[in-house]
């Protein structure tokens, strides 16, 4: 654009020039020797084709596993309803370890019931809203929030078979808390819930929340979702908040609170991937959108 502004500029100031001579009628013009730049000749820059989801490998069964929830379920309600009468009244696991211990002194509240009160409020409020919440988002930002309803009834799954083995291990062991084992023998029995006295091992809320945020991580995964990492990163450092509450409001030793972390993290992976995940070899189509298209992943 300078160029051609400048060599106007520079005619218009020149000398008049003498007529021009007719141009010989074989001489080629000028223009010709200049091919013409077409718009259309371009070369189009290419566009990378868009990600294409990981295949849904996930299966379930609603009778199936809706009577699996149902069976465990009602186990687990069950024996809290009547732990006054299932719960061992004296501890049969009564005594302390020095490692234990330690740990209980380092971590403990000098306020143990608001310990207790934000363990509770983590465990039973918090950590089911942002498994749940991340589950559902990482769905509906694929459009595949008609899997939700699946999806929650296969992390209720984990939890009740999950607490309904804690709460058998609980009443066999007859763990003294950490708490009670602090008070004489003659105010043991005056506490708030004498019937809970002697269920330290293993944490029940530990199973509980660990058993929420990994089988929510592991249904991601198996989901495909591309959001999957969200999932996994709101529930576990909740369920890791709760496994230290209960040692901060010296309801359970640090074992307890390892083995119910555990136990509940090992169910809520296992039961999706051994029991719901799809078998090699099904089939499993995804469809998606491309700029000129669609394409089709699958597995045969």
């Amino acid at each position: 654009m300078f160029i051609a502004a400048l060599l106007i500029a520079c005619l218009a100031s020149a000398p008049e020039a003498p007529a021009p001579v007719p141009p010989m009628a074989d001489a080629p013009r000028a223009a010709s020797l200049v091919p013409s730049a077409s718009p259309a000749a371009a070369p189009k820059s290419p566009q990378a084709p868009a990600a294409v989801a990981r295949p849904d490998m996930l299966t379930f069964s609603w009778p199936l596993d809706g009577a699996i929830v149902l069976v465990t379920g009602s186990g687990w309600i069950t024996t809290e309803i009547l732990k006054s009468e299932l719960a061992p009244s004296g501890c049969k696991w009564c005594g302390q370890n020095g490692f234990d211990n330690a740990v209980t002194r380092s971590l403990a509240w000098q306020d143990i019931e608001a310990a207790a009160t934000v363990g509770d409020l983590t465990g039973f409020l918090a950590t089911p809203l942002a498994t749940i919440g991340t589950l559902a988002l990482a769905s509906g930002r694929e459009d595949r929030l008609a899997e939700m309803p699946a999806n929650v009834l296969l992390m209720v799954e984990a939890v009740t078979v999950s607490s309904a083995l804690n709460q058998l291990v609980k009443f066999s062991a007859g763990r003294e808390r950490p708490f009670v084992a602090d008070l004489p023998p003659e105010l043991k029995g005056a506490t708030k819930h004498p019937a809970d006295n002697n269920l330290s091992f293993y944490s029940g809320h530990s199973n509980l929340a660990f058993a929420l945020a990994v089988s929510a991580g592991t249904i991601a995964h198996l989901r495909g979702y591309q959001a999957e990492p969200y999932v996994w990163g709101a529930g576990v450092p909740l369920a890791a908040f709760v496994a230290y509450s209960r040692i901060a409001a010296k309801k359970h030793y640090l074992s307890d609170v390892l083995l119910g972390s555990a136990t509940g993290a090992a169910l809520g992976f296992a039961l999706p991937w051994f029991f719901h995940k799809r078998a090699e070899g099904a089939t499993a189509l995804t469809i998606a959108p491309l700029p000129n298209g669609a394409a089709i992943a699958g597995r045969f």
